[in-house]
């Protein structure tokens, strides 16, 4: 018997653009011929990884003892799995009006009933043994994961003449089998479009199962705005046929927790009134998101969605009142050799292709500064931003941070670059050109920020993920707040640093937490998740931001917003100059 449709297969994210086809492909013979240490090997990997068949989907609740699984698939054999069943067994059916009697029938035995999709590797932790019925997809992945972890299987007598030829089969068989599964197909990186080995794949896959796994507590998220929803509900899917609620009151996503320990995912910039003491007293989990380091081509606030976002189940990373999964990672990862090298990597990439957090065009010609002073660069910011309220300390805004810098550098040159946020008109936090002047020997505004950290000495910064950029490239940074990076042994501190940062780190262990282990990223080409190197090379192919009515609306509403704050600021009438 033949087994065609593939065992290993990519999970469907919600709106992804790719097919089963783009992943997998049958081919009629291997490229390679892969040993029984080699298949042996594999089938570990699947084990421990947990990937193949609907592995997406929603484990089977748990339950303290083993069981017996009833797999019914085929209402021809309901007579044969009503006289077996016995109080204590699970009972898995399709979640379709046709089966409902039957279940009800298995209830009065006193069996428990699971209608629908489910991880079939969740079986591997309660089943004592396994009956099945049906030829679909289903049941030969259940079959190929049942004999992987020697759960006893056996089957309906219509299904008998089917399936028990191969799974009833002595281990040496089985071995043929999961050969002639795994090597039946060709794998590819959807992302490239180039052949992957079956241990890529496996990891491919393995990802994928991590980042949904980490998902399946959160039941709604909270303060989404409108035009960011749907790529959020692909960052934090878990398996889920519906879409993942999102409420904007308080009362309304209490409704969907149902279990302690359940979550709700929370933009915290429109956090509804009373959420956060709702969410302890019911003993519940609240999840902050937020942008990730690599964050899109475009600005957030001109409503072009991330393309990274952070997930902190602590706290996030720009508070440093509390704790914070990036704190944690950076306290206690082990960083191997692998995860290194490859943060060698992408700081090299991200330096040679100017990768910053919000990628943009620019000049690329390097501007005329004086030879025989100390360059210094000092970033402004979004002053009602939450990094600053939480984290900036005793700096009162970006007139003070300029004021601060020049105190500290009197005889440096002083560069002053406005947030893009606020020239696009959007934000808090102009500073008049004459006001800036008074601390900065120059303010440019249109250049891109990538390219002045090859042209200054120094950054100073009040909570920027500039800060963090120019570290990348070697820039030495002071921080007058306190940042995520702040603390950790690369940046002058004149803010206030946590007790609890207490490890010291160098550029490539900073970066590895900062940009792999802690953000999620998202690629705009397929919709699916992915790592970060591939975003940064879809940034690079792409480097304009996309524009939609929705965009250009935000778009000249701040440029009316910055037109009309000019006009203020030169009327002698509004009391300001």
């Amino acid at each position: 018997m033949s087994l065609s449709f593939p065992f290993l297969r990519p999970p469907p994210f919600p709106k992804a653009n790719i097919s089963l086809t783009d992943f997998v492909r049958p081919i009629s013979r291997p490229e390679k011929i892969l040993t029984d240490n080699d298949i042996q090997n594999l089938i570990e990997k699947l084990l421990q990884r947990r990937v193949g068949g609907n592995f997406w989907a929603a484990p089977l609740p748990k339950n303290p003892q083993k069981q017996s699984v009833l797999l019914i698939e085929d209402l021809t054999d309901e007579a044969f799995f009503l006289a077996i069943a016995k109080q204590g067994d699970l009972v898995i059916l399709p979640d379709h009006q046709d089966y409902a009697e039957l279940a009800e029938s298995f209830k009065k035995q006193g069996c428990a009933v699971y209608s629908g999709l489910f991880d079939p590797w969740s079986l591997l932790d309660q089943a004592t043994e396994i009956i099945a019925s049906g030829k679909t997809a289903l049941t030969i992945d259940i079959g190929l994961i049942a004999r992987l972890g020697h759960i006893p299987l056996s089957f309906s007598p219509t299904a008998r003449k089917f399936f028990s030829d191969i799974f009833t089969s002595p281990d040496v068989i089985i071995l043929a089998l999961v050969r002639q599964q795994l090597t039946s197909f060709q794998y590819n990186d959807i992302f490239t479009g180039q052949p992957i080995s079956l241990d890529q794949a496996i990891t491919q896959l393995s990802e994928w199962r991590s980042l949904i796994d980490s998902n399946r507590a959160i039941k709604a998220a909270c303060g989404i705005a409108w035009w960011k929803k749907e790529a959020i509900r692909r960052f934090l899917w878990s398996g889920e046929k519906k879409r993942l609620p999102m409420p904007q009151k308080t009362e309304t996503a209490l409704s969907f927790l149902k279990q302690k320990q359940e979550a709700i995912a929370l933009w915290p910039s429109r956090e509804p009134k009373g959420l956060r003491k709702a969410i302890a007293q019911k003993e519940a989990q609240l999840y902050e998101v937020e942008d990730g380091f690599i964050r899109s081509v475009g600005l957030g606030s001109g409503l072009h969605p991330p393309l990274s976002i952070v997930v902190d189940k602590q706290g996030i990373y720009y508070d440093p009142n509390q704790p914070s999964d990036i704190e944690t990672l950076f306290n206690e990862t082990v960083f191997s050799q692998e995860l290194l090298e490859r943060a060698q990597k992408l700081i090299a990439r991200i330096q040679s292709a100017h990768i910053s957090k919000y990628m943009g065009t620019g000049a690329d010609k390097a501007l005329n500064f004086p030879k025989n002073k100390r360059i210094i660069l000092v970033t402004g910011q979004v002053e009602d931003d939450r990094s600053v309220r939480l984290g900036g300390g005793a700096v009162k805004g970006n007139l003070d941070l300029l004021k601060r810098a020049r105190e500290n550098e009197a005889d440096s040159y002083i560069i002053f670059k406005p947030h893009p946020d606020v020239e696009a008109g959007h934000r808090k936090g102009f500073v008049p050109q004459e006001s800036a002047e008074k601390y900065a020997d120059i303010i440019i505004r249109d250049y891109p920020i990538t390219r002045l950290f090859d042209q200054v000495d120094a950054v100073h910064v009040w909570t920027s993920l500039a800060g963090f950029e120019a570290l990348l490239r070697h820039r030495e940074v002071i921080c007058h707040g306190t940042p995520f990076y702040a603390g950790w042994g690369l940046t002058r501190d004149l803010g206030a640093i946590p007790a609890r940062r207490k490890r010291k780190l160098d550029i490539t262990e900073l970066a590895a937490v900062t940009l792999i282990l802690y953000p999620r990223y998202l690629d705009p080409v397929t919709g699916m998740p992915c790592s970060p190197e591939v975003l940064i090379e879809r940034l690079i192919q792409s480097p304009k931001a996309k524009m939609t009515p929705v965009t250009w609306i935000r778009h000249f509403q701040g440029k009316i917003c910055a037109a009309f704050r000019q006009v203020m600021i030169n009327n002698p009438l509004s009391g300001k100059s």
